[in-house]
């Protein structure tokens, strides 16, 4: 893979993000934001509704040109999809282990230069009371900045901020947080979460 002009590695070719951005309007989404020049940091994408939301991630990914990864459970990772699931960016984890989704993150991080990890820490597309609080943790643990990525179905838009750097206070860094997702609408907006963290880290 080549690498992007800011250091973290490119996925795929020219070709590929502009085909990215192409499908984005077709679909009738506007990308707003630019391309972090951080080299690791951590995604943290939402609102989270529907199945939808991941090919609307996964297109911005591309339209980017970052080599996003996500965490996803062992059993993904073996035939006939294990190439694919790795292809996509996907870092096998074992989820039998409680709290191992916050410890192999961060050791991930530790282990590259060049690192971009994606999340949706909503955890489920249904009805939930709040966010778990494992990305948190997460950017924490790693030192990285957070990277907020809103999908908003009623405008059709798709929003990047920069990279915001912890202040290790969390309810200074989640009020920034609320302030980014505020008024964003999901494709279901009944299942619209409220950025709330709870008081565990994510297992």
């Amino acid at each position: 893979m080549k690498r992007h002009e800011f250091g973290v590695r490119a996925r795929g070719s020219g070709l590929s993000r502009v085909l990215s951005r192409a499908v984005l309007r077709l679909m009738g989404w506007k990308v707003r934001g630019r391309s972090p020049t951080a080299r690791r940091y951590l995604v943290v994408a939402g609102p989270h509704t529907s199945n939808w939301d991941f090919v609307i991630y996964l297109l911005a990914a591309g339209a980017f040109g970052f080599d996003m990864h996500f965490m996803a459970k062992d059993s993904l990772f073996r035939p006939p999809l294990g190439f694919l699931v790795r292809r996509l960016g996907g870092v096998p984890i074992d989820r039998s282990k409680r709290g191992d989704l916050v410890g192999a993150s961060v050791e991930a991080f530790a282990r590259r230069d060049d690192f971009v990890l994606a999340m949706l820490p909503k955890g489920t597309r249904g009805a939930r009371p709040g966010w778990k609080s494992g990305f948190y943790h997460i950017a924490r643990g790693a030192d990285v900045p957070l990277v907020l990525v809103s999908a908003d179905y009623a405008r059709r838009e798709l929003r990047v901020s920069e990279p915001l750097p912890l202040t290790g206070v969390m309810a200074v860094d989640m009020s920034r947080v609320r302030a980014f997702f505020e008024g964003v609408q999901g494709k279901r907006p009944q299942f619209n979460d409220v950025v709330r963290l709870d008081a565990e880290p994510e297992s």
